[in-house]
């Protein structure tokens, strides 16, 4: 395949590359209730209670440490969404 050509180019199929039915069109997720929102919390919550805290330091001692940090980061959002979402409904 000579890809030089400009005309080639345009012609090349690039299905494996798009992620959706066609060219530029994204799907949005729909939006997520009170009620799962607070799930999730629950959810990522227990998931922080039970890492294992370091002892001695190591990587699985530092992914522990990020896992943790990255679960408290989701659901710092997701306390904001909710926030968001109940101070908009009562408007």
């Amino acid at each position: 395949m000579d890809f030089k050509q400009p005309d080639h180019a345009l012609t090349f199929p690039a299905a494996p590359m798009l992620s959706a039915p066609r060219p530029g069109v994204r799907l949005k997720q729909r939006a997520k209730s009170v009620e799962e929102i607070s799930r999730q919390i629950d959810v990522l919550e227990e998931k922080i209670f039970t890492v294992p805290t370091p002892t001695a330091p190591s990587p699985e001692a530092a992914m522990n440490t990020m896992r943790k940090a990255v679960a408290e980061n989701k659901v710092a959002k997701l306390k904001a969404r909710r926030k968001r979402i109940r101070r908009g409904a009562s408007k």
